[in-house]
């Protein structure tokens, strides 16, 4: 063997769970049934540790799932279209700038 290659994502690199909280209005379980229903088709570590987190629900039928790598994940529930992804993917999608918002890398 010549070549030994390490996922970069933090697979096999820490078993440490990440610290998780939300700030902001608070979620309808509407929206944790819907969230936590995207994140369960996800392999990315940090949505796998996001799920966890999240109570047990209900899970709803979804269509279109995708996982778009290095982004996040999307599906349509119930006609509605369901986003997860880093805030920083999140603001550049909106033209904002994440230095001027004071953080580069959260999820």
């Amino acid at each position: 063997m010549d070549t030994i290659v390490f996922d970069k994502t933090g697979t096999i690199t820490t078993n440490k769970k990440a610290k998780i909280y939300h700030e902001g209005q608070s979620l309808s379980n509407e929206d944790l049934i819907n969230i936590k229903t995207v994140l369960r088709g996800s392999n990315h570590p940090l949505s796998r540790m996001l799920y966890d987190y999240l109570p047990e629900l209900k899970s709803v039928c979804l269509t279109g799932f995708e996982e778009i790598a290095g982004k996040g994940t999307r599906a349509t529930i119930q006609g509605r279209q369901v986003v997860v992804v880093s805030s920083g993917i999140w603001r550049k999608s909106r033209g904002e700038d994440d230095a001027a918002n004071g953080s580069s890398c959260e999820h």
